[in-house]
């Protein structure tokens, strides 16, 4: 669980932050967070995994540029 959101608009579980299923670069993903641009995730790991896989990127509904 993070411990600190900091968001432009809702969190969404396991679906893009307008509620469609998530898509990125024509996968779709099953499990994630949809958040709105910008939007920070602090997770506490506390060395207690092994890895913490991330992909991040617009969804395919996205149709706008995307500034980095």
């Amino acid at each position: 669980m993070a411990s600190r959101v900091e968001s432009f608009h809702h969190v969404s579980v396991d679906k893009s932050w307008d509620g469609h299923p998530i898509r990125i670069s024509s996968r779709t993903y099953e499990r994630g967070l949809g958040v709105h641009a910008p939007s920070e995730f602090v997770f506490p790991l506390d060395g207690q995994h092994a890895f913490f896989h991330v992909v991040p990127g617009p969804d395919d509904e996205h149709n706008e540029p995307v500034e980095g």
